[in-house]
């Protein structure tokens, strides 16, 4: 019993989802910390978490933390200078501040799994907040992303 009904929730289990923020010029004042995103509805396995410099490189040599519902989603801070549409990498449970993605319409760039250990191992999360500590005010507009897996029909992560 329930078997047409299992198919149709592990598909819709089984999708990889993408979380967008718009692009804001991150500052004290607003992230010291702030949410980014808001996760409802139940647990969520996130696979990445990604900014990206939209407007002009980022020299601030400013830092930036993720916490996922209060939780360091990274060991160090993560180094935001780069480039105009570099992307940065926030490698969940890995002991590097960040990897830094050079733009890559102008340098190709060899897998991401090959980047490093963990780097996409993954973080179980509830119902709660991801949430942005920056060390200094930034120059750049950054959009950042949430690459996750429902583990609930009703889980979901929305920008704040």
């Amino acid at each position: 019993m329930g078997g047409f009904s299992n198919t149709v929730k592990s598909l819709a289990l089984d999708k990889l989802e993408v979380a967008v923020r718009p692009g804001e010029i991150c500052t004290l004042a607003n992230f010291n910390p702030g949410n980014l995103f808001t996760i409802a509805g139940g647990p969520v396995w996130i696979q990445g978490i990604f900014a990206q410099a939209t407007v002009a490189a980022e020299t601030t040599a400013a830092t930036a933390a993720i916490t996922i519902n209060l939780i360091a989603a990274q060991q160090l801070a993560a180094n935001v200078d780069s480039g105009l549409l570099d992307i940065i990498v926030w490698p969940l449970e890995a002991t590097a501040g960040s990897v830094i993605i050079p733009n890559v319409a102008i340098n190709p760039f060899r897998p991401l799994g090959a980047i490093g250990n963990n780097m996409f191992g993954g973080q179980v999360a509830g119902p709660g907040a991801i949430a942005l500590t920056v060390s200094a005010n930034m120059d750049s507009t950054f959009v950042f992303y949430v690459v996750y897996y429902r583990m609930s029909p009703e889980s979901i992560i929305n920008p704040v």
